[in-house]
């Protein structure tokens, strides 16, 4: 997880966490806030999470085919964390 954007976007499969674990960034059981987007950015869903959740819930938003991304945040103070694009051609 970069403060600041990649030239390009990366393709991943999985969170991008140091040791694929959420731990890595989260205490287990930590509420977080996950957004899905549509294309013209009209929130669509929202919910609070943890992180052993978030993997699940993206898969849930991303079945729905009006949903373009999602943005995770911590759930105190609004922080960003990360914003999850759905993968070209997968619609």
């Amino acid at each position: 997880m970069l403060a600041q954007a990649e030239e390009k976007p990366a393709a991943r499969i999985e969170l991008p966490l140091p040791n694929n674990s959420a731990g890595d960034y989260w205490k287990a059981g930590a509420q977080l806030v996950l957004r899905a987007y549509s294309a013209e950015e009209d929130i669509a869903a929202a919910q609070l999470v943890t992180p052993e959740q978030i993997e699940e819930k993206v898969a849930e938003y991303f079945a729905r085919e009006h949903i373009d991304f999602a943005l995770l945040r911590f759930a105190a103070y609004g922080c960003y964390a990360l914003r999850l694009d759905r993968a070209m051609g997968n619609r």
